[in-house]
């Protein structure tokens, strides 16, 4: 279950989490305009995406094969054909045809190095990064994470940096390597201070309680589940709520100390908060 749970939250952390807010009814409305330029089209194609990569991933397809067909009309044909096969990759990986999404990844990969798209050449190798740990190649993982943390130190995009750095440290932490993985949390949790972040804050505790769960040091992970658990709450984020209760019902469960009433309160809720989250129960239930 663990690496179930790990290559999800991998997932979510790397899309940022589409915005539930997103009115997609709207924007296809707006792609009904026959007056919508090429441009515009792409941005609300986009859009659609980011959504559905996390919602739908036959719509996600779908879209990312629009993107490909309009691209020739936009003013900008390459960054628009990259992100297309961005798109078209992770629809594949996410059916598992690794194959596929390989092809698509590397051809996204070529066409932003070849127009110096720094941004999406990171978001690229952290797919890349994703991928390998769903294959469980998990060393090939660790090299295209430090491809992209590099790029990331690069251009101090502070965000970047402490995704990449949680990322490797739960490779390693999979590894049972817990020593490099605690330097990269670490080094992540530098950050995650200096930045503030509502949504990285929350993936940070949830990393940090996983961990110290995990090397049997109980309070420690209390602490950061239960900071966690608010974070979640006060950013509505129904998988990481659901991954947080889970988390402190093992904790109450599967230590010394046993505490079996609040194990089963936790469990309960989390079960129940999951209901609202498929992606997340169909992992936990895995």
């Amino acid at each position: 279950m663990k690496k179930l749970l790990f290559i999800a939250l991998l997932s979510l952390a790397a899309s940022g989490v589409a915005a539930q807010t997103l009115n997609v009814d709207s924007l296809l409305a707006v792609l009904n305009n026959k007056n919508l330029k090429p441009d515009e089209e792409f941005e609300i194609y986009k859009h659609l995406c980011d959504y559905y990569q996390s919602a739908d991933n036959e719509k996600l397809f779908e879209y990312a094969q629009k993107m490909l067909e309009i691209a020739p009309k936009t003013s900008e044909k390459q960054r628009v054909i990259g992100f297309a096969h961005l798109l078209l990759g992770k629809a594949y990986r996410s059916k598992f045809d690794f194959d596929q999404a390989i092809n698509h990844f590397n051809t996204a990969l070529d066409i932003m190095r070849s127009i110096n798209n720094i941004p999406t050449e990171m978001s690229i190798l952290s797919d890349f990064g994703i991928l390998y740990a769903e294959k469980g190649m998990y060393e090939k993982s660790i090299e295209y994470n430090l491809n992209a943390l590099t790029l990331a130190d690069k251009t101090n995009d502070k965000e970047y940096q402490a995704n990449i750095l949680a990322h490797i440290g739960q490779l390693y932490q999979t590894l049972n390597n817990y020593d490099l993985a605690l330097q990269y949390f670490e080094k992540m949790k530098v950050i995650v201070e200096e930045i503030n972040s509502p949504v990285i804050n929350c993936f940070s505790n949830y990393y940090l309680g996983n961990f110290y769960y995990e090397v049997r040091e109980k309070d420690k992970a209390s602490d950061y589940l239960l900071k966690a658990l608010d974070n979640s709450r006060s950013i509505s984020d129904k998988n990481m709520e659901a991954a947080a209760l889970f988390g402190i019902a093992q904790l109450n469960y599967n230590f010394e100390t046993k505490d079996l009433d609040k194990a089963e309160k936790y469990a309960t809720e989390a079960l129940q908060v999951a209901e609202e989250s498929k992606i997340f129960a169909t992992t936990m239930y895995a």
